[in-house]
């Protein structure tokens, strides 16, 4: 995964997006397409371990992002 995409990269400058359920499937894919299009990420999941792994792939690969631990079907 790469950040750098051209005029693409800052379509979502500015903006948070924050993906549940981002610590695989498509809500992974879907937190690295967000921050490849300049969006700062939160990345949510009751699995915090595996979206911490996904919040430092987009680090690593130039993106801003934050994991955080989280069950969103639980009610409080």
């Amino acid at each position: 995964m790469s950040m750098h995409r051209g005029a693409e990269t800052s379509r979502l400058s500015g903006r948070v997006a924050v993906v549940t359920g981002a610590a695989s499937g498509i809500g992974a894919a879907s937190a690295c397409r967000l921050a490849q299009d300049g969006a700062a990420g939160a990345v949510v999941d009751c699995d915090g371990t595996r979206a911490d792994e996904v919040a430092r792939q987009i680090e690593h690969a130039g993106g801003q992002a934050i994991a955080l631990e989280a069950d969103v079907a639980a009610r409080a």
